[in-house]
């Protein structure tokens, strides 16, 4: 008879540990699976992120490679302000939406003309200290290169992405550079489309470690290099994709960051999301099953 209140007791005591540990396995497992589906949706984005701009880096090169041909075939197209070159150009970039403008310079970095009929008299400009025409003229045989986002020196105005190569001379020498604009808030628009929540960030890199474009507060970061991140140091050389949690490049916030290089392109895209927001639902479980736990233990 005396044990009985006893056993009542260290019953109660092994059925509140049991509850306890059922609710706590309970929240362990639901926060791994949240985090998980996190991440896969991460991944999606990233995927979808890295589709986007190889379509588009495609059309463009694409673009980029016909006309060098036609320049190659037919150098007397390149007199600045020729109605022909300008007439051409403007037929090649109309079936590529995500080219604002397709630009000619000669070797010495002058405009022979655009799609905009730039090049002719009192519409001359020089892009010599621009780096997308230094690189192809100090290494014509250097392929595509994507320069930082840029302010436009000619109409139309406004941020730009320029994706250029170089084109020979009859000779065979440098003869100058073909390159592409790209419309930086069409790119920004895209990116602002894909759903990271307020705290969540995504971002074009260059390969060299170069911030290119990141939503939000994309004008604030362009042209930063951060190949000194661990995205750089040691997940994308592990792997051309992947996913990791790491603190925020730009602003030391932790995130679960999903990546992806650009299959065939000198770009990598990241995706990175708050847990802050994806793990609000699990603290509400989590605060519910406590407060259920907590009466259970009171009877």
């Amino acid at each position: 008879g005396r044990w009985t209140p006893r056993i009542i007791i260290l019953s109660g005591l092994v059925l509140a540990i049991l509850c306890d540990a059922f609710v706590a396995h309970m929240l362990s497992v639901n926060y791994v699976e949240t985090y998980r589906a996190a991440e896969a949706a991460n991944n999606d984005l990233a995927r979808a992120l890295e589709e986007y701009m190889l379509r588009n880096m495609q059309g463009v090169d694409l673009l980029l490679g016909t006309t060098i041909d036609d320049l190659e075939r037919n150098p007397s197209l390149l007199t600045a302000g020729n109605p022909a070159l300008i007439n051409e150009l403007k037929r090649r970039v109309a079936p590529y939406p995500a080219a604002k403008t397709i630009v000619v310079l000669d070797a010495d970095g002058n405009i022979l003309g655009d799609n905009m009929g730039n090049g002719g008299p009192g519409r001359e400009a020089n892009f010599a200290d621009r780096a997308y025409y230094k690189v192809q003229r100090d290494d014509p045989a250097h392929g595509l290169f994507i320069d930082v986002p840029l302010i436009a020196r000619v109409r139309p105005q406004g941020l730009f992405i320029a994706v250029s190569r170089a084109f020979l001379s009859p000779d065979r020498r440098f003869g100058g550079v073909v390159f592409v604009a790209l419309d930086y808030n069409n790119l920004r628009q895209f990116f602002l489309s894909l759903n990271v929540r307020q705290l969540g960030t995504v971002t074009l890199y260059r390969d060299d470690g170069t911030i290119l474009l990141r939503a939000p507060n994309a004008d604030e970061f362009a042209g930063r290099n951060v190949r000194s991140n661990l995205l750089f140091t040691r997940y994308l050389p592990q792997a051309p994709s992947g996913s990791f949690r790491g603190s925020g490049i730009t602003d030391g916030t932790s995130r679960s960051i999903s990546y992806r290089r650009v299959a065939g392109l000198p770009l990598v895209v990241t995706v990175a999301r708050d847990p802050v927001e994806f793990l609000a639902g699990w603290k509400n479980n989590a605060l519910y099953y406590s407060l259920v736990a907590a009466g259970l233990n009171l009877l």
